[in-house]
């Protein structure tokens, strides 16, 4: 399994659903490692921060971690830059503390980045 689930094809000014797995996500060893933030249930809200291969366009997915299977939205407008990459992953805790992953940390982050058509 992969920690997101996101469509093939993603088009600009529509939606697009993604999807985390939320142990695949905890298993990555700069979560694992952490005693506390290794255990999802520890979790209240997931952040996918991208930024724009061109120019500085930024995009967030917010993610509410306590579904079992949490989904956001990739939404951005026509007018969109057409390459987005993964930046780093925020997760928050109930209290506001937060573990940050980044895209070095992630085995395989180009399976999280965002073609646009």
């Amino acid at each position: 399994m992969s920690i997101l689930t996101k469509p093939a094809v993603i088009s600009k000014g529509t939606p697009a659903l993604f999807t985390l797995n939320k142990s695949e996500l905890a298993a990555l060893s700069a979560i694992s490692s952490d005693s506390y933030f290794s255990d999802s249930t520890n979790w209240s809200q997931i952040y996918l921060f991208y930024k724009s291969v061109e120019g500085n366009q930024t995009e967030t997915v917010s993610f509410d971690a306590r579904n079992l299977s949490p989904s956001a939205f990739f939404d951005v407008s026509l007018q969109a830059r057409n390459a987005f990459t993964l930046q780093n992953i925020l997760i928050f805790d109930f209290d506001n503390a937060a573990h940050v992953v980044k895209r070095e940390q992630i085995p395989a982050a180009t399976t999280f980045d965002v073609t646009l058509t």
